[in-house]
C-alpha cells in the first residue's frame, strides 16, 4: 500500500483499476460465450442482429434497483494484453426483444468502446414490477473471434439469458432493380410506376395461423431501400393487414412479423428514388415451412 497524489497517478500510469466488492449485489448470474469474427459485419453501424443479445427480465418489487452489467473479455496472450485492440460494450434497450436497428428504438445506454479487458455499465431502474431489457454486445470493429463472460449484478431478482428467435427455415433470393423494374417508393413521379417493381411470393404451410416471419433487404449503401408486404391469399380466411418496413434507410432494412396465418404473401423490394438500378438480396426467415419464387 503507497500514497500518491492523483496528478502523478496521470503522468506515471495509463490505466488503473478500483475494485469492488460483487457481494453487495444479493443476486448475480453469468453466462459464458464466445463471438465469432465471420459471423455479422464488420461494424454494426447500420444492423446489430447478428451481435451476441441477451434478455434482462427484472422483478422490482422495492423503490429503486439498482444494476451493474460486467462484461470481461478472455485475454490468454500477453500481447493481448499489452496492445489490447478490441473495443468492447454492452448498448442496453428497454425491450426484452431482438433488436435489430442500432438505433430503434432508441438504446437507454449506448457507452463508448473501450479497450479494456473489463467493461462496466451501471443504471437504475425506479419502475415497479416486471421490468425487459435488450443486452446487445458490440465492437468498434470486429476482426478477431474473442471470448467473453457476461456478468449481472442486480439488488432485485432478475433472470439473464440468450435471446432466441422462433425462425427455422431460412432462404435468400438474388434479385435486381433494372430499367422497368426500378419503379421507386410510390410518391410523386414514381406513383405509377412503383407497382413494375420485383415482386416474390412466399407461400407459408398451413399447419398453423400463428407463424413468425423475418424479412431481410439488403441493396447498395448508397440506395434508400425498403419495401411492402401483402396478403396475397389466406388458408383459412385469416386477414393479415398491409405491412411495410417502416422508414427508408440506407443499404438495408429488416421487418419482423408475428402472428402470420398460412397463405400466400407478396414482397415487393423498392428504392425510394425512381430509376435506381443495381442488385439487392432479399432474404426471408420462418417459423414455418414456405417457398419462394419471383413472380414480377
Amino acid at each position: 500500500v503507497f500514497w500518491i497524489d492523483y496528478d502523478s497517478v496521470c503522468h506515471f500510469f495509463d490505466v488503473f483499476y478500483v475494485n469492488w466488492d460483487p457481494h453487495i449485489f444479493p443476486f448475480s448470474y453469468c453466462l459464458h460465450a464466445q463471438w465469432s469474427a465471420g459471423k455479422g459485419p464488420v461494424k454494426d453501424l447500420y444492423t446489430v442482429a447478428e451481435n451476441p443479445q441477451y434478455s434482462l427480465e427484472l422483478n422490482n418489487k422495492s423503490g429503486t434497483c439498482s444494476v451493474w452489467i460486467l462484461l470481461s473479455r478472455h485475454i490468454t496472450d500477453r500481447e493481448d494484453f499489452a496492445n489490447n485492440k478490441e473495443f468492447i460494450t454492452v448498448i442496453v434497450y428497454k425491450s426484452g426483444k431482438k433488436i435489430y436497428f442500432p438505433a430503434d428504438p432508441k438504446p437507454i445506454m449506448d457507452p463508448i468502446r473501450i479497450n479494456s479487458p473489463h467493461f462496466l455499465c451501471q443504471f437504475l431502474v425506479k419502475e415497479p414490477g416486471i421490468q425487459k431489457y435488450t443486452l446487445v454486445v458490440a465492437q468498434y470493429e470486429k476482426t478477431n473471434t474473442i471470448y467473453y463472460t457476461l456478468r449481472v449484478y442486480s439488488t432485485a431478482e432478475f433472470k439473464l439469458k440468450k435471446m432466441k428467435v422462433p425462425y427455422t427455415v431460412h432462404k435468400r433470393e438474388c434479385g435486381e432493380w433494372k430499367g422497368r423494374t426500378a419503379g421507386g417508393c410510390g410518391n410523386g413521379l414514381s406513383r405509377e410506376t412503383y407497382k413494375n417493381n420485383p415482386i416474390y411470393h412466399v407461400s407459408l404451410d398451413d399447419g398453423s395461423d400463428d407463424n413468425s416471419l423475418l424479412i431481410e433487404l439488403k441493396g447498395p449503401k448508397n440506395f434508400s431501400i425498403g419495401f411492402e408486404v401483402k396478403q396475397v391469399s389466406s388458408a383459412r380466411q385469416k386477414n393479415f393487414e398491409k405491412k411495410d418496413s417502416g422508414a427508408f434507410r440506407p443499404g438495408y432494412t429488416i421487418l419482423a412479423l408475428e402472428s402470420v396465418p398460412a397463405g400466400v404473401y407478396s414482397i415487393q423490394p423498392m428504392t425510394f428514388i425512381q430509376g435506381q438500378e443495381g442488385p439487392f438480396f432479399l432474404t426471408v426467415e420462418s417459423s414455418c415451412g414456405f417457398t419462394m419464387k419471383r413472380t414480377q
